[in-house]
């Protein structure tokens, strides 16, 4: 046997040579486990997709492991890294997946479009068909990835400023044209704006899943309601239906005992009992349809203030929504007047 693998048994003694005389605190401390790292507030999956050559592989590695290979192997079918970061107080545990760029392979990573939150399609800056390839990314994207999934556009190689054939502009002008898709231009190579890529769609994925999450709780909570109303609506009908036949019951009732009581005066006897007890049946019929049609006003008038405070909501998130988008522009706008 390789003596490599050759791994010492424990002693049957439950322990090892030297271990008898070990001190008990010695025995308690290596007994006491380390205490567990926190878990992740939250798990997203990222997909790099774009041709082959343009460098997809090196901006995955650059930002989880801050390493650079000049001579990177073309990828073949998927890899991918983990890399857990920090980010508005909670800690996000990243899936990045990096695509083959061949055409042979999409049948294998076109499966890996479905579960992902954010999708980073990559183009060369000094190769025009990896920029003219962008339609057929976006074809792919439209085809097997979440229509809620964060998109952002990047160009790659900026180190090689001297060799650049696609301008900023038209970068620009092609993410401008994709709906909710963020543009920016990077360098694996120099490390620049790497880690910009990736925390800024990690915090775009997370500020639309806020909104998300806060539009579903806000239609969850209405939709309970206006259940919970509609139901104490119906019931109130049909409480006061009810009440409204008694009432019709009643006044049959009375009317038939005024004949009664008219037929029998001219005999000189008027059961006046039965008279008064019916019209005081009579009056606490009305007094209950009274009651429950005010009940059902207040009802209806609370359903209709529901309805105005969730409109009301719905316009405090678009508003939300327009101001984080403003915030992004003006960002994106100091930074390239840095550069």
């Amino acid at each position: 046997m390789d003596p490599r693998y050759d791994i010492p048994r424990r002693a049957a003694g439950g322990g090892g040579g030297g271990s008898a005389n070990s001190s008990p605190a010695l025995g308690a401390q290596s007994r006491r486990r380390k205490m567990p790292p926190r878990p992740a507030d939250f798990k997203l999956q990222i997909i790099i997709i774009g041709s082959r050559g343009v460098g997809k592989t090196s901006l995955m590695e650059r930002f989880t492991d801050d390493t650079f290979c000049e001579a990177c192997k073309s990828t073949v079918g998927v890899d991918f890294k983990i890399k857990t970061v920090e980010l508005r107080g909670k800690k996000i545990r990243l899936q990045i997946w990096d695509t083959a760029g061949q055409e042979r392979f999409n049948s294998i990573t076109s499966a890996y479009y479905r579960g992902a939150k954010g999708i980073v399609l990559v183009y060369d800056i000094t190769k025009q068909e990896t920029f003219e390839d962008l339609p057929k990314w976006m074809k792919m994207i439209d085809k097997y990835a979440s229509e809620e999934a964060e998109l952002l556009l990047v160009g790659n190689k900026l180190d090689c400023e001297t060799d650049r054939i696609i301008s900023r502009q038209q970068g620009e002008r092609f993410a401008s044209r994709i709906s909710g898709m963020r543009f920016c231009e990077a360098s694996a190579k120099d490390n620049f704006n790497v880690d910009e890529i990736f925390l800024k769609l990690v915090d775009d994925i997370l500020s639309k899943d806020e909104v998300d999450e806060l539009r579903a709780e806000m239609e969850e909570v209405r939709d309970s309601y206006l259940e919970e109303e509609v139901y104490q609506v119906q019931e109130l009908r049909r409480e006061l239906d009810r009440s409204n036949k008694n009432c019709r019951i009643l006044q049959y009732r009375l009317r038939k005992a005024e004949q009664k009581s008219l037929r029998v005066a001219q005999t000189g006897h008027v059961d006046g009992e039965l008279l008064r007890s019916l019209e005081q049946d009579l009056k606490v019929a009305k007094d209950v349809s009274v009651r429950l049609h005010n009940e059902l006003e207040i009802v209806e008038d609370k359903r209709s203030r529901a309805e105005d405070e969730n409109e009301l909501l719905r316009q405090k998130i678009i508003e939300v929504e327009i101001a984080k988008q403003a915030l992004a522009n003006e960002l994106e706008r100091t930074k390239e007047v840095r550069e």
